[in-house]
């Protein structure tokens, strides 16, 4: 698991096999449940309505997946095809096929 954090934005990240995936959701909650609990301890506030979730991975990998909402505090956020990170929309199709062009020319 990994996470960054610039200035008011935070992100984390997890790598896993699609047959983890139900550990990935929950370790990731767990996560975002500790983040919120240390936020809420520096008298800052996580706001759900600008969480943004996204499942990255080939088209075969995605189509395996089933998790479309992942609990978030006392909402659930539906995990969405693309999402912004520092004013850059990450497409997770786009990701892969550039990743892969890049893996092809070396």
């Amino acid at each position: 698991m990994w996470f960054h954090q610039y200035a008011d934005d935070c992100q984390t990240y997890i790598s896993t096999p699609i047959s983890d995936e139900a550990f990935s959701v929950d370790r990731l909650t767990a996560c975002v449940r500790a983040i919120n609990n240390w936020m809420s301890a520096s008298r800052l506030k996580l706001n759900p309505s600008k969480t943004e979730i996204l499942w990255l991975g080939s088209s075969q990998q995605l189509g395996q997946i089933a998790t479309t909402d992942i609990p978030f505090q006392s909402t659930m956020i539906r995990v969405g095809e693309s999402a912004h990170d520092l004013g850059v929309i990450i497409d997770s199709s786009t990701i892969c096929r550039a990743g892969f062009y890049y893996l092809r020319q070396l």
